[in-house]
């Protein structure tokens, strides 16, 4: 199982980084049996790489599909788009299987506070986070994660990387 990383061996990025993870994929028909076998996949890959979520274009599929586990919450989701979102955003510290360097060193991105989002297998699903339950400096609340995490996989599948959502 290859992870699609940034840079190569000579510190350049990579061709397949382009071609996987900055080039967005485009919602696709899944059988009961692909839907099956890229979930089992992205399973394995998440057991085996780490981190909260792994969307099908890190491996190297343009698929457009992805698999999120934070604590006892479990998503894979078939050609999700996030088809609204608020104007309300807040900041957070994130990293990336694919760009390694920032799982030691966490860049600062903004995120929206509430989406919504449609998908092929379990239809429209909405995250929003909960500032009630997170703790500064303490604790992140389960839905301010998978907010965070829901707007990363889509952004993979969408061409984009947490590069892309920096905040200065």
């Amino acid at each position: 199982m290859k992870l699609i990383v940034d840079k190569n061996k000579a510190g350049l990025t990579s061709k397949e980084f382009y071609e996987y993870l900055k080039t967005p994929v485009p919602s696709t028909t899944f059988t009961q049996e692909e839907a099956d076998e890229i979930r089992k996949t992205l399973e394995d890959a998440h057991k085996e790489l780490g981190g909260l979520g792994i969307s099908a274009t890190q491996l190297g599929i343009k698929k457009r599909a992805c698999y999120i586990k934070f604590g006892d919450e479990e998503l894979f989701l078939v050609n999700p788009v996030i088809k609204e979102k608020s104007k309300d955003g807040f900041l957070f510290y994130e990293g990336c299987l694919s760009i390694p360097r920032t799982l030691d060193k966490p860049v600062k991105t903004i995120r929206a506070c509430k989406v919504i989002i449609d998908t092929d297998n379990l239809g429209e699903l909405t995250f929003e986070i909960n500032p009630e339950g997170d703790k500064a400096g303490e604790q992140v609340s389960k839905e301010t994660m998978m907010t965070v995490i829901v707007q990363h996989e889509i952004d993979h599948l969408d061409g984009l990387t947490i590069k892309d959502r920096v905040y200065n």
